[in-house]
């Protein structure tokens, strides 16, 4: 019988978790708004972020994303991987919505 209450309380705890990141997993921009919330420096996450929000159209917020990603891509205190993906990544996407900004801008 106690075997029995103790496994009920684990399935509600996890089944609990399950149904909270479900949320988290619902879209693309919830997803990323959220591993931003989680790893605000990590240079992966704010640049995904930024996809999301040139993908929704929203060429602004994402170049500040990218903007954001970049110059955390050079920080001193992520591992190798993160600084050449991070610096990379956010570069490329930098200038893509800055040629796309000065497209709309004529």
């Amino acid at each position: 019988m106690g075997l029995a209450v103790v496994l009920a309380l684990v399935f509600m705890a996890l089944a609990s978790a399950t149904r909270q990141y479900a949320t988290v997993w619902r879209t693309e921009f919830t997803l990323w708004e959220y591993a931003v919330q989680r790893a605000p420096e990590k240079p992966r996450t704010l640049n995904n972020y930024g996809v999301v929000l040139a993908a929704a159209g929203r060429l602004e917020d994402a170049r500040t994303w990218f903007e954001r990603a970049h110059t955390a891509g050079h920080a001193a205190h992520l591992p190798p991987w993160d600084n050449v993906e991070g610096e990379r990544r956010s570069r490329e996407n930098l200038a893509a919505v800055r040629e796309l900004l000065a497209g709309v801008a004529r």
